[in-house]
């Protein structure tokens, strides 16, 4: 799929998608959801799987506490 990016149009690869949130029951699939380069990406040297987008968010409720490092998911 190509997708715009900061540096200019790219071919990303696509793929299914399933994630089980089993704290919170919920378990939400993709037929196709779009790759992204991750490489290089991540803090504290811990690298990313998974951007999680406003699609996916939309579905719940999600909390950020930055101070104390912890986020907290609720449907």
């Amino acid at each position: 799929m190509k997708v715009g990016t900061a540096g200019g149009s790219r071919d990303q690869p696509v793929f299914p998608l399933k994630i089980t949130l089993p704290q919170i029951a919920m378990t939400i699939e993709y037929e196709q959801v779009t790759g992204a380069d991750l490489d290089g990406v991540g803090l504290a040297g811990q690298p990313l799987l998974l951007l999680i987008g406003r699609d996916v968010l939309a579905r719940m409720v999600f909390i950020y506490d930055g101070p104390n490092g912890q986020i907290t998911l609720a449907i």
